[in-house]
């Protein structure tokens, strides 16, 4: 019997991700005519060039009069000073209070044994930091912190000579690169999320399916440690039968698992899904990813070099500008291929070992029965492979077998065992 449930809401989300999109189209296009721009003036077709310098220099004005204004009304309601003197800082503060809570208490710690994400991280912050360096915003970058030690200072005086220490400490070390870093990580960690996964889904409300759910979270919440404290599950749009989890506090689960799902396989699924978020896979999936979109679009940034090989005024042409700009797009396709190559091997190395933690998960906190079924019934399906992410059905139902056989749980005491493992014969 198909387990009942209810969907609707998210339409913050979808306006949301309506409003980042035309957004991202519009900085696109401009970025597409910059480009333009840019290959016509070296090929001696200023016109384009300063047509377009002309636009983007209106845009920036009107950009500069809104400001002018958000500035002249804050003014008037008296508490731009307050602003000024007391938000960036706060800011910062509660940035480093949320870094520090996450590193210490929520095992953020343990995403340093993640090879793929380390390396992807090294290699972004090492790309962030040579064209922050290069931009010459260090200073920008150290304002926020010294903001931060100003407040502590109004309300610690007695900690002033620390403070400037701290302070001192983190201008030699260069932690306003880190700082900055983690808040572009922070912020557009969650872009990636919206612009992702906020087009089909929808909020799982209150129904059997939601109880279920939150039956399995309870269990988990007892008898495992590293969920978050709020946990949102979703409905996906999608007929295939199947569940995932995102961000690093959510779960969807597709039209098609709840419309062919008994309670018993959907507390399996959901199960598996925690799993996923206890262990920190999402999370470092997550970071992984968006520091190989940040990569990317630095790596897409031509005009970096239109500088560079761009002809002067009155300069002739040469053969040697084509070649360097035909050298320069082939090497950017042969870097993208690489990143997609590396990103998608390492994707593989780690993707077999969290699926056999994800089931043992589930195992553990008493779902281990609808994990059963559930490769019972897929367990003819082509799986495993060097190309798919997750280990066979036969190896899966074999280690789980071998863990129940272990579990000293209750909720195992009716399973037919050795019926299931004539299925692996």
């Amino acid at each position: 019997m198909a387990v009942e449930y209810k969907c609707g809401g998210n339409y913050l989300s979808r306006w949301s991700r309506k409003i980042l999109s035309a957004l991202l189209a519009f900085i696109v296009f401009f970025l597409v005519l910059g480009i333009i721009a840019g290959i016509l003036n070296m090929l001696g077709y200023p016109a384009f060039n300063n047509v377009f310098s002309r636009i983007m220099g209106v845009l920036f004005f009107c950009v500069f009069i809104g400001f002018t204004y958000i500035h002249a009304f804050l003014e008037k309601l008296g508490i731009l000073n307050f602003l000024d003197i007391y938000m960036v800082g706060t800011i910062t503060i509660l940035f480093i209070i949320s870094f520090f809570w996450k590193l210490l208490f929520k095992g953020y710690w343990k995403l340093i044994l993640r090879p793929y994400m380390v390396v992807m991280t090294i290699v972004g912050f090492s790309i962030f930091y040579v064209v922050s360096n290069y931009l010459e915003l260090e200073y920008y970058f150290l304002c926020p912190l010294f903001e931060a030690a100003g407040i502590l200072s109004r309300f610690f005086p007695s900690y002033v000579v620390f403070f400037r220490k701290v302070v001192d400490f983190l201008n030699h070390c260069d932690a306003g690169y880190v700082f900055a870093y983690y808040v572009i990580m922070w912020i557009f960690c969650r872009i990636n999320v919206w612009l992702s996964f906020s087009s089909k889904m929808y909020f799982l409300q209150s129904s059997e399916a939601l109880e279920e759910c939150k039956k399995v979270l309870k269990e988990a919440r007892r008898k495992a440690w590293g969920l978050p404290l709020r946990m949102k599950f979703y409905v996906c749009s999608d007929k295939d039968f199947n569940a995932f989890a995102f961000a690093h506090n959510k779960v969807a689960i597709n039209t098609g698992t709840l419309n062919e799902s008994d309670p018993e396989l959907l507390r399996g699924v959901v199960a598996h899904e925690l799993g996923h978020i206890a262990h920190l896979d999402v999370t470092a999936a997550l970071i992984a990813q968006t520091n190989f979109f940040l990569l990317f679009c630095v790596i897409m940034l031509p005009w970096l070099l239109v500088s560079s090989f761009a002809p002067k005024e009155g300069e002739k042409v040469h053969l040697s500008t084509y070649f360097i700009w035909l050298v320069f797009f082939l090497l950017m396709k042969v870097i993208n291929g690489i990143m997609n190559s590396v990103h998608y091997v390492c994707y593989l190395i780690g993707g077999k070992r969290s699926e056999y933690a994800a089931d043992k998960f589930a195992v553990k906190i008493g779902e281990g029965a609808g994990i059963l079924r559930f490769f019972i019934a897929f367990i003819d399906v082509p799986s495993g492979g060097f190309s798919d992410p997750h280990p066979s059905m036969k190896n899966r139902l074999s280690h789980v077998i071998s863990w129940i056989s272990k579990a000293n749980n209750k909720n195992y005491q009716n399973l037919d065992i050795e019926k299931v493992k004539s299925l692996l014969c």
